[in-house]
This record gives structure tokens, sequence and C-alpha cells, in this order.
């Protein structure tokens, strides 16, 4: 795995990755967005979102002016995770995966499932390009509800069933992405 190394606003990568180029400003980059995040006791103890990364990146730094860049483009996907599944849906550049960890909130035990957790996203988008491949990889991660997390509007029936959501006021809900690996515009 490479060493990340923060020099101002620029990331670069070195020990294990070969025909890095350019830098990647990260000032440029866009946070990614998490709406319509939902979690219920009634539906498979699960939760569900959608994730969206409004970003067009290079993929390949080129000194010609005259020939197309090789991009990454937007994307925006729904992800579900309950007892029988945990994905995000496909992309063509690529693919989006999750991690649902334990939050820091010290309260003994939720009263919902996911009262309070941390999101995890990931972000691997890959191309050829000239017989190479060129990737990027960036990660993310938010905490949601308990006493550090986003807050939820919470709802829950006479008979113990709840469902969260997020607040209005926390919609959409920005997670700043880093880099954590990449060959090419880098």
């Amino acid at each position: 795995m490479p060493s990340i190394i923060r020099l101002g606003t620029i990331i670069l990568l070195v020990a294990g990755i070969t025909g890095v180029s350019e830098a990647l400003d990260l000032d440029d980059v866009r946070p990614w967005q998490i709406t319509g995040l939902y979690s219920s006791t009634i539906r498979s103890n699960g939760i569900q979102f959608t994730v969206t990364d409004n970003n067009t990146l290079n993929a390949v730094s080129s000194s010609s002016t005259t020939e197309a860049q090789p991009t990454f483009p937007p994307t925006s996907v729904k992800c579900i995770h309950n007892s029988t599944v945990s994905q995000c849906d496909s992309i063509s550049s690529g693919n989006w995966t999750f991690d649902i960890l334990p939050g820091t909130d010290p309260v003994e035990g939720p009263k919902y499932p996911y009262e309070n957790f941390i999101l995890r996203l990931q972000l691997t988008e890959r191309l050829k390009y000239k017989d190479s491949d060129y990737w990027k990889t960036f990660v993310a991660e938010q905490e949601f509800g308990g006493i550090n997390g986003i807050k939820f509007s919470v709802h829950c029936a006479a008979s113990g069933f709840c469902t969260a959501s997020q607040t209005r006021s926390h919609t959409p809900t920005l997670l700043t992405q880093k880099l954590t690996d990449c060959k090419g515009d880098c």
C-alpha cells in the first residue's frame, strides 16, 4: 500500500506506484453527497441511501491539445444493507462499496438498528487507455446518529417498529473524500 504525504492541497503518492504523473488538486474535488438515508426495523433491519459523486476527473494527463482526455465521469448510486445483502448499484467506470461500522456513542445498546454508526464509502474507478490501466480510489466516512454524528429524525410505533432518516437540515450530507490509491493523473 503506498504511503500518502499531504503538502498543502496536493496529495503525492510514493513508494509502490509507478507511472504517476501530475498531482490531483483535491481542492477542486467536490464532496460526495449522501441523500435518502433511511433505516428501518420494519424492512429486514436495514439501511438504504443514495451517494452522488458530481466530479469529472481526468484519468490521464496528456500534453496533446487535440486528443480527448479520458475521464472518470460523475456517478450516483443507490446502496442498500440488510440481513441478506450489502451492495450499491453498479457503474460502468468501476464500483462503489461501503461498510457500516459501530459509532462512537457510549450509550448502552441501540434503540433501533443503526441508531449510531459510521458509514465508510469507497469509490474505485478504472479505465484502460492506450494499453495501460489507470485508476483512482477514494474513501470517505461519516458518523450518523448518537452524540457525535449527523442527527436522525426517528419515528417509532407502539408496536416497537421504528424508522430513522436524515433530517432536512442535513440533506444532503457532504462527505469529503480522500485519495488513497491512484495510477494516472494523481
